[in-house]
């Protein structure tokens, strides 16, 4: 089963919006149904917090890309997290049709799974794709192949600057050239 989104999830936005607060400690999500994209989003968002260093996330619908996410964000250097609370994790309803995955990084994100830059989910996802072809220390020219905003093309460093306009659907398409190893 394939979930659709045409609008923003409040959980996605949340843990996005966590970016810009740098004093939380503790972190309480517990039965909030969060799904696995606003774990990415949470995951991306604590590459920027200096002091989050306890979740509860208890009773989510995390499922295995959840549960991933948490085990990176407890794995990583980068990240101040030291213990993840996951007592009744649950299998996701339905997988998104965008989807990114660390371990598979060939995509290509275009038509009805091109990134809605209004969509907190999706922006994340673009923040991700990035960042991996930095953390392969790449060349993001040379990774991706094309990506357009609204059917214009765009270069790859204009992409940085993508933020949601009123009005404008801002569906980047992506696709990328090879994959990035």
């Amino acid at each position: 089963k394939v979930r659709q989104a045409s609008q923003a999830d409040p959980m996605d936005a949340f843990c996005e919006a966590l970016r810009g607060n740098q004093s939380l400690r503790t972190l309480q999500l517990a039965r909030c149904h969060l799904e696995p994209e606003a774990l990415l989003c949470l995951e991306e968002a604590v590459r920027c917090h200096p002091c989050l260093e306890e979740l509860d996330l208890e009773e989510n619908n995390l499922g295995v890309d959840g549960l991933r996410s948490c085990i990176r964000m407890l794995a990583e250097p980068y990240s101040s997290v030291q213990s993840v609370h996951i007592r009744g994790l649950r299998e996701t309803h339905a997988a998104p049709a965008v989807r990114f995955n660390y371990g598979d990084l060939i995509e290509a994100y275009r038509e009805d799974k091109g990134l809605n830059m209004r969509l907190p989910y999706h922006r994340t996802v673009l923040r991700c794709l990035i960042r991996r072809v930095f953390d392969f220390k790449l060349d993001p020219v040379a990774c991706f192949r094309r990506v357009t905003s609204d059917g214009r093309a765009l270069d790859i460093s204009q992409v940085f600057q993508l933020k949601p306009g009123p009005g404008s659907t801002q569906l980047v398409e992506v696709s990328e050239k090879g994959h990035l190893e």
